[in-house]
């Protein structure tokens, strides 16, 4: 995981992969504390500290281990030891092992990355590293996969050279991971305020009924049957209620959703179907009382009272 790096100093900087690209082409047979000391006391790129490079390179897949701990490189980190190589040859590496990464995921999430219009650039706000991804904000910039935005400091721009690949390898669980998150938050805020409003309904309907074991909360455990809370229409518990709650902030702005399930099943029970409308900004207003609509479906789409207009639309071919 990516947050295993988190403890580490220094993961390495440009020229300090460049010269240990250049001694694993040369050296035979290395160990890791060969390595270690050759570099100690070293500053390359103003840096003097380089303790994250053998578990960045392992977790990359570009070093291993052999049985007696020498070093085995990948033939591709050996190829060249041209910066651009080897700068490519990581950051691919890099890539491909943490896109898909919840630590990656939450850096460059879509609330972080913006793209500019004006100047075709990928941005990403620089805060979105916290504290404890320094170490990997410096690699990432000394690597030239980002680099500071000129124009405002609270950017770094995302390399064109690697801004394709990224989207290629990371952007499918951006995307999916912010949809995720949304759907989610909407889910639970449209939940809460539902509960809200079937509460006040659940205890209007009480009174009204002067009863509180006829009034029966249907939808928290029945989401599919079509209506939320089942009533009567007077105290003699003769005619049943089918009641559907719909609930809105105020009275400018009184909208909200009807399922197909709900349509059809107020459509089926036309005269015991009814609709209350809740005014959230109300409900703890003395007296207040909901909006109801009897047989709603004809209401709705007979009368033609409200406009309707449909959010999304299902297509099938014939």
């Amino acid at each position: 995981m990516l947050k295993s790096l988190n403890k580490y100093k220094n993961l390495g900087t440009l020229n300090f992969y460049i010269e240990l690209t250049r001694l694993l082409n040369t050296e035979q047979e290395l160990k890791k504390e060969y390595v270690n000391k050759y570099f100690s006391n070293r500053i390359i790129d103003g840096k003097y500290i380089f303790d994250g490079w053998f578990e960045l390179l392992s977790n990359i897949g570009l070093i291993e281990i052999d049985y007696e701990g020498y070093i085995t490189a990948s033939p591709k980190l050996l190829t060249s030891d041209s910066s651009s190589y080897v700068a490519k040859v990581i950051l691919t590496s890099f890539l491909e092992k943490y896109s898909k990464d919840e630590s990656f995921l939450n850096i460059f999430s879509q609330s972080n990355l913006s793209f500019d219009t004006t100047n075709k650039s990928l941005r990403i706000k620089r805060y979105a590293f916290a504290s404890k991804n320094i170490n990997l904000l410096d690699f990432l910039l000394t690597m030239g996969f980002i680099s500071e935005d000129p124009d405002f400091h609270d950017f770094l721009i995302i390399n064109e050279l690697y801004r394709k690949e990224f989207i290629e390898l990371a952007g499918h669980s951006i995307r999916a991971k912010k949809s995720l998150e949304e759907l989610l938050k909407l889910q639970e805020k449209n939940r809460q305020l539902g509960e809200l409003a079937e509460r006040f309904v659940i205890n209007f309907e009480q009174q009204r009924i002067s009863s509180v074991e006829k009034v029966y909360w249907i939808s928290p455990i029945d989401t599919g049957r079509g209506f939320d809370i089942l009533s009567y229409d007077d105290k003699n518990f003769v005619n049943e209620r089918f009641i559907e709650v719909k609930s809105y902030p105020n009275e400018r702005k009184v909208s909200f959703f009807w399922s197909a399930n709900e349509m059809k099943i107020a459509q089926d029970n036309s005269e015991i179907y009814f609709l209350y409308l809740v005014d959230r900004s109300k409900m703890h207003t003395e007296g207040y009382e909901p909006e109801i609509i009897k047989n709603p479906y004809n209401f709705f789409f007979e009368e033609n009272n409200w406009d309707r207009n449909c959010s999304n639309w299902f297509f099938k071919r014939n």
